[in-house]
């Protein structure tokens, strides 16, 4: 995945789908520091706020590991039900549960010449 450059480079990331409940972004800024809450298809309407898509309270999601990612970073995904984790580089970003279980459908936030090295399994 490729990250931004700078803070003036818009965040990089990957689209989750929830089922009828919309979908989870992940995105990542110029410094590695990442972002999760529900997202539209289309890329629009991220939220980082205290409540969760079903409208429960929960902790805003922003993860900082103070690290310096390799760039392109090598991410990893991992999905069962409507549980994730995210990984840069063999790190743990961060385990989320999602609002529902995911479809299996993702999307990649500008990275698509990532599309040429992705691997799946189940």
């Amino acid at each position: 995945m490729r990250l931004p450059k700078g803070k003036e480079e818009p965040r990089s990331g990957l689209y989750i789908e929830c089922g009828d409940l919309g979908g989870a972004g992940v995105l990542i800024d110029h410094s590695g520091v990442a972002e999760l809450g529900p997202i539209q298809a289309n890329g629009e309407d991220f939220e980082i706020s205290e409540r969760n898509m079903r409208g429960k309270k929960q902790n805003p999601k922003r993860v900082d590991r103070e690290m310096t990612f390799a760039n392109p970073a090598k991410f990893r995904l991992l999905l069962k039900g409507p549980l994730m984790e995210f990984y840069l580089d063999d790190i743990l970003i961060e385990s989320f549960a999602l609002p529902a279980n995911a479809t299996g459908r993702i999307g990649l936030i500008n990275s698509a010449e990532t599309l040429g090295t992705l691997k799946a399994w189940e």
